[in-house]
Order: structure tokens, then sequence, then C-alpha cells
């Protein structure tokens, strides 16, 4: 309709916007395996439980949820993590995977033996 008839640009925009307010909160749950993470909110839960995660739990959980079955090593999951800012220890990541196994299903982060991490599908 709006390239065929003459339109007032602020009811264009304000249907946009409540579109799009309509269909954001579909995009920010990630829902696998049990586990949900708000992307607004920055909660977790497992089941019907809140689950309290650092910072880094829930950036590396959101990274590895978002690519289930996706294989990354040590490294590559490091530099999602700290940018590249923090050089040294990559097993750093070995310990929020711990923590992360602890909180939540053990088995929902799978250990790749010699190549990394994935979420499992």
């Amino acid at each position: 309709d709006y390239m065929t008839k003459p339109f007032d640009g602020r009811e264009l925009i304000a249907r946009a916007r409540n579109l799009l307010g309509r269909d954001f909160e579909a995009y920010a749950l990630l829902r696998e395996g049990g586990i949900e993470l708000n992307l607004t909110t920055k909660k977790a839960c497992y089941g019907d439980q809140a689950v309290d995660l650092t910072v880094k739990e829930f950036d590396l959980l959101k990274y590895l949820m978002e690519r289930p079955g996706q294989v990354y090593t040590r490294d590559e999951l490091h530099d999602v993590l700290w940018a590249g800012g923090k050089e040294g220890d990559s097993r750093a990541v070995d310990n929020i995977v711990l923590q992360l196994r602890k909180k939540l299903n053990p088995e929902c982060i799978e250990t790749v033996r010699g190549r990394g991490y994935r979420f499992k599908e």
C-alpha cells in the first residue's frame, strides 16, 4: 500500500516499531536441551530453576547454544570471551566449562577429544 498511495512517514515508523516489538521476544530467547537463555535480561534457567551465571559463563553458553554441534577449540572460545585482550591461559575456558557443567546439565557441553568443545544437539 505504501508504494502506491501517499502516506505519513510517522505512521509507517509507528507500524514498523509495533511489528518489531511484537517479534522481538522470539529472538531474545535461546532454548536448547532444557536450558533457556534470555538475551535481553541476561538470565538463565535450567528446567524450571533459575541459574546464576557469571558474565563469562553466560557469554560462553550463548555462543555455544547459537551454534549447536559446532566444535570450537579452547583458543577460539578464549578469543570470543576476551576478544584477544587477555593473553595466555586458554585453560580459563576449561574452568568456565567446568562451572557451567556444575550449574547445568553436565552433558550439555561436550568435550571433543583433541579438538575442543561443542554444545550437544
